[in-house]
């Protein structure tokens, strides 16, 4: 279990990686792993930031499914809101052009991650290429191109979506 901090979650095949999701704050890593007969993790996951994890050992954790409806519904919606995530994230990468990529990723950043329009710039340009799968040099032309048309505010620190039913559009038509 995330505690504290920023991850990401990312499958690697030869020499490529694709980021699967980024994880905030008290979120649970693996539960792919629940399933009875499966012990192995099909991806990895690692901190972008300083981070505190807790370790849940498996079988407790089995166990509270299997005696507690409460916590098992509960973990049920968890794995439907990342089946639906990793959906989004698949169409977003395989379906829209890189503006409505990175526009994507910047209102799931302030709308998932950090919930609220300006947040701290806490990836690196090439986590943010990553992220998107993009070159560095498109995450900076469109950065630049995007605070230029009104749509964010960029500092050393942090973004600022101005205009995010703008961004949205973009992300939904580019």
């Amino acid at each position: 279990m995330l505690d504290e901090g920023l991850a990401k979650v990312f499958k690697e095949g030869g020499n490529d990686t694709l980021i699967l999701k980024i994880l905030p704050t008290v979120n649970i890593i693996g539960l792919s792993v629940l399933f009875e007969g499966n012990n192995i993790f099909h991806y990895s996951a690692m901190a972008y930031l300083k981070s505190k994890v807790r370790m849940i050992e498996i079988n407790t954790f089995r166990h509270l499914i299997h005696t507690n409806a409460k916590f098992a519904t509960k973990i049920i919606s968890l794995l439907s809101e990342n089946t639906v995530t990793t959906y989004g994230r698949f169409f977003c990468l395989t379906k829209k052009q890189t503006y409505g990529r990175f526009a994507d990723i910047l209102l799931c950043l302030s709308q998932r991650i950090y919930k609220k329009d300006q947040f701290p710039l806490q990836l690196s340009r090439k986590e943010l290429a990553k992220l998107s799968s993009m070159s560095i040099e498109s995450i900076t032309r469109i950065l630049t191109k995007f605070k230029d048309d009104g749509l964010i505010k960029v500092d050393p620190e942090s973004i600022e979506i101005l205009e995010p039913e703008r961004l949205n559009r973009i992300s939904q038509n580019a």
